[in-house]
């Protein structure tokens, strides 16, 4: 059968201000190729009874899915994929979380002339046996397996890598940042006679390490302030390490806040943490480097492979001494060289990763199934 044009549904687990799909990619896609986007279905546990159109506040503009149980979202795929051969249209469901897995699975079985495009967002191994699983079975079904970095591909297990290779499968699309919302952002950096600011954009979780970054900036008095962004389950811990490391005067939680509060926390601050023991390709590391929040992030696949786009450096974790001397170092340079070291790592950062170009590659994918 030949197809005029492809129609693309994500299915998620969640919409929420750290969703790659539902912050980026949708509304991207939607203005770059009209037309071509339905609303992301949530897949939710427990089963609700009946799929439920709703609401969400996103980047200041209210969005709507669809919430769904395992049952219900395949009924919503039954019928978009009736209208979509109806109208001529290739249908892709395009799966961003492995839990999600085995509905892909069921549609595919129902609807073969559906495509299958699968997203790896982190490192494999730092995956639950469960999201393990719904991704090998992804790689039996998908007509794409796309990762964010070259270290997240890289993680995949060997054999099932060069499977994935052998098929054509494989895909790196790497995450992006709208210069657009950066331009936006008023940009003011310490001199001389103001305080020096860390910044950490981050879930309150075991990967980011937060017991590392306390450590670090308790060790270093150079650095006035820490203000973190985000939350999480490990908040009370979090608080009451401040508390025994005495810097609780020091140190500002925000909490959850609306991303252009983060980006002008970034854009004032003075340099940015990131400890994480693993990750994906972490978007708020390249919103620190677009706006010359100088970055210092952990020795990790992920972080090395951003680092040797922008031209900045790593630090194990096993050394923290290593990282306290070199924010030191960074931290009496003058003037004149912070500005031209941030001036050259913003633009490379806005060249580098394109929100746009992210998102216009996700669109070539998708019409390069058409011809399959």
């Amino acid at each position: 059968m030949t197809f005029r044009k492809v129609r693309v549904v994500f299915l998620v687990r969640d919409v929420g201000p750290t969703s790659m799909p539902w912050n980026d990619l949708y509304p991207i896609a939607r203005r770059i190729s009209p037309g071509t986007m339905y609303p992301p279905a949530v897949v939710g546990f427990p089963f609700k009874f009946r799929a439920k159109i709703s609401w969400k506040q996103c980047n200041e503009s209210a969005r709507k899915y669809l919430l769904c149980n395992p049952l219900s979202v395949l009924n919503y795929l039954w019928r978009l994929y009736r209208n979509a051969c109806s109208n001529g249209e290739l249908l892709i469901v395009h799966i961003h979380n492995p839990l999600v897995s085995l509905v892909g699975f069921v549609a595919k079985l129902f609807f073969p002339q559906i495509k299958i495009v699968a997203n790896l967002h982190t490192d494999w191994s730092c995956l639950l046996p469960r999201h393990k699983l719904g991704l090998h079975l992804l790689a039996t079904i998908s007509n794409r397996f796309i990762s964010v970095s070259e270290a997240s591909q890289n993680s995949i297990p060997f054999l099932l890598r060069e499977r994935l290779k052998r098929n054509g499968q494989l895909v790196i699309i790497h995450n992006g940042i709208d210069p657009k919302k950066i331009g936006c952002v008023n940009v003011v950096r310490e001199t001389t006679h103001t305080e020096t600011v860390a910044i950490v954009v981050a879930r309150m979780v075991t990967p980011k390490n937060h017991s590392f970054i306390l450590q670090l900036f308790a060790k270093t008095p150079e650095l006035h302030k820490l203000v973190w962004y985000g939350d999480g389950d490990l908040r009370p811990n979090i608080e009451d390490e401040i508390k025994r490391l005495g810097i609780h005067s020091r140190v500002e939680l925000k909490g959850r806040r609306p991303r252009s509060e983060v980006l002008n926390g970034l854009a004032k601050g003075s340099i940015y943490l990131s400890a994480s023991k693993w990750e994906g390709i972490g978007v708020a590391n390249l919103e620190a480097s677009a706006l010359g929040c100088w970055p210092f992030l952990s020795k990790i696949p992920p972080h090395d492979e951003i680092a040797l786009m922008l031209g900045f450096e790593t630090y194990p974790l096993n050394d923290l001494e290593k990282w306290r001397l070199a924010i030191i170092e960074y931290l009496t340079k003058s003037t004149s060289i912070k500005m031209d070291m941030r001036e050259m790592l913003v633009n490379k950062t806005l060249s580098k990763f394109d929100l746009e170009k992210s998102v216009s590659r996700y669109l070539e994918v998708y019409n390069e199934l058409i011809k399959k």
